[in-house]
């Protein structure tokens, strides 16, 4: 099934007698006098499954509940399609509402499934998700293939479940699937090439970024996501991204692209703030080598930052043929820049 897991994920409660209500458009649109929180009221909706990236947007265009709008039907937000923030949270409870439960679901298009599910009688934390869903053996893995908690690692499924996907459409003799999902551990270990961990202490599970973006740079490993998290404050970045650069002759090297808001400029202020701000919640070592700032970020049709179509670029100059983006134009920006291309 093409599409993405949210499009279709509260199908099946309909067979419960679930009566659903369906937004269709921006959550940050305002017309008439109503944003999307006038809606959830006026249909008195108690439970919302929402993309982390809507959340980013509402926040940033202060998207908010009226004096006059009531939300006491409302009691469960989760979110999903991206690693939530702890902004987000801070943003649904402090701006929103503050009595009801805020929980993130961990899923795969891939699959049509979420590897992780929601149960209102333990507490949440931020930026985790609770427990593993039924029937599905969630581990974290080391790059030698041992189960780990509390250190970082690749997401794993260890026992097939009933929505494995059995062939990928147009692959012969399943070698897509194989180099995709199982290569990197064996036949038996589905790996999703997210980067996540298990906390020890409550007994959750966080979802860092995609392990094949992984960043390398001074003999340290990242996840792009960690860059984000450092910068998000920064009031005069609109968007930004991420991507190593390999080299033949020389060692990688992290490259940072960032938007900035209109009327911002790229000043040696800013560049010193970007910097400080990494180096305070990482490190010096984790200070990306090269920061430039470029007219547009590449954002697919699900809103997720294209870090592999950055770096694919950044590796060979060249545009790739992609379909699934927003905002094709911006790609241009990232070609044919010395520094880069003259980096070998």
């Amino acid at each position: 099934m093409p599409g993405w897991t949210p499009w279709i994920y509260g199908l099946p409660s309909l067979a419960l007698g679930v009566k659903q209500f369906l937004f269709n458009g921006s959550p940050t649109h305002r017309g008439k006098g109503q944003n999307f929180w006038d809606h959830l009221s006026e249909n008195k909706v108690t439970y919302i499954f929402i993309a982390s990236s809507d959340v980013h947007e509402m926040e940033f265009l202060n998207i908010v509940p009226g004096p006059n709008t009531n939300l006491d039907c409302l009691k469960i937000i989760t979110l999903s399609g991206s690693p939530p923030l702890a902004k987000d949270y801070n943003f649904l409870l402090d701006k929103v509402k503050k009595d009801m439960f805020v929980g993130s679901v961990y899923g795969s298009t891939e699959l049509m499934a979420t590897f992780s599910a929601i149960d209102l009688n333990m507490p949440a934390y931020a930026c985790e998700s609770q427990v593993p869903a039924l029937g599905v053996d969630l581990r974290c893995f080391d790059s030698e293939g041992n189960s780990v908690v509390g250190h970082r690692g690749e997401m794993v499924i260890t026992t097939p479940t009933p929505s494995f996907p059995i062939y990928l459409w147009g692959d012969k003799n399943n070698e897509r699937m194989r180099e995709s999902y199982f290569i990197k551990y064996g036949t038996g270990i589905w790996c999703q090439n997210d980067d996540g961990y298990f906390n020890p202490e409550t007994k959750g599970f966080s979802i860092i970024g995609r392990s094949d973006n992984i960043l390398k740079q001074y003999g340290q490993t990242l996840s792009p996501d960690d860059i984000y998290v450092a910068i998000d404050h920064i009031k005069e970045l609109k968007d930004y991204v991420c991507v190593c650069q390999d080299s033949v002759c020389d060692d990688p090297r992290n490259i940072l692209f960032v938007q900035l808001k209109e009327g911002c400029a790229f000043t040696p202020e800013v560049q010193e703030e970007i910097k400080k701000s990494i180096q305070q919640e990482l490190s010096a070592l984790s200070i990306p080598e090269v920061i430039m700032e470029v007219p547009g970020i590449p954002r697919n049709i699900n809103r997720k930052r294209m870090e592999s179509l950055v770096k694919k670029i950044v590796m060979t100059n060249t545009i790739p043929e992609v379909t699934n983006i927003r905002n094709p134009d911006c790609l241009k920006y990232f070609c044919d820049i010395p520094e880069i291309v003259h980096y070998k």
